[in-house]
């Protein structure tokens, strides 16, 4: 018995054409959200006044898929019609914080900040196979109120005008991830790690729901200097 090549029916040597593929994914996706801020602009009521800003800002907002598990992976699992809407892998609140305010009382050092502040992110492990035929909700939040926490902050130090009046220079120091916070990800998603070869069960992973790696640096220093003219 001679094998066939898959997906010929007819002889594709005179037309010139060759075997056609065609496939789609019916990939739908919603977004919903709301952002509210608040936000002081800095300024110094008078020369001898130190001057201040601030500003807060929340976000919220909600990321649903069908057709897909993976929002930029479309390939990830052919068969659409087995997975209905269901919520991304997404944090749903996020909180941003800025401010910058003069120290007059300490050699006039100016000191300004940024501090980020992500929500809960729940991860929706999905299909169990990359071409399995049911689509199967599981999945785990990870733990703590804020995951994803980092702050940076900086230390400006302008002096006095030198040379010509236009001139001036400036000296920064900047910490990166003030308070070294680890914030993690690379979550094993997969729920079963291998087939059992005596019953065909699918033995649990130990490490589902484990981080291996982390998303952003560890703490940071930086020294810089700016001059003007």
């Amino acid at each position: 018995m001679s094998e066939r090549p898959c997906c010929v029916s007819f002889d594709v040597g005179p037309s010139g054409f060759q075997n056609i593929l065609y496939s789609t994914n019916d990939v739908k996706t919603w977004y919903d959200a709301v952002s509210l801020q608040l936000e002081k602009p800095y300024s110094r009521p008078d020369y001898n006044q130190f001057g201040w800003g601030a500003g807060l800002t929340f976000n919220y907002a909600v990321r649903s898929l069908s057709g897909v598990d993976g929002l930029n992976d479309l390939f990830s699992f052919p068969n659409t019609i087995g997975i209905p809407k269901h919520p991304s892998n997404d944090e749903k609140f996020r909180v941003v914080g800025n401010w910058i305010t003069d120290m007059p009382w300490l050699w006039g050092i100016q000191w300004s900040g940024l501090a980020q502040f992500g929500g809960k992110v729940r991860y929706d492990v999905g299909c169990p196979g990359r071409f399995c035929s049911n689509y199967e909700r599981g999945g785990f939040t990870v733990p703590g109120t804020f995951p994803y926490r980092n702050v940076d902050m900086r230390l400006r130090k302008d002096f006095a005008h030198f040379g010509r009046t236009n001139q001036s220079f400036g000296v920064t120091f900047d910490v990166f991830n003030t308070f070294n916070h680890d914030n993690l990800g690379c979550y094993s998603d997969n729920l079963g790690s291998r087939t059992n070869v005596v019953n065909g069960a699918t033995v649990p992973n130990p490490n589902f729901g484990q981080p291996n790696c982390t998303i952003s640096d560890a703490r940071r220093y930086q020294l810089g200097a700016e001059v003007n003219f």
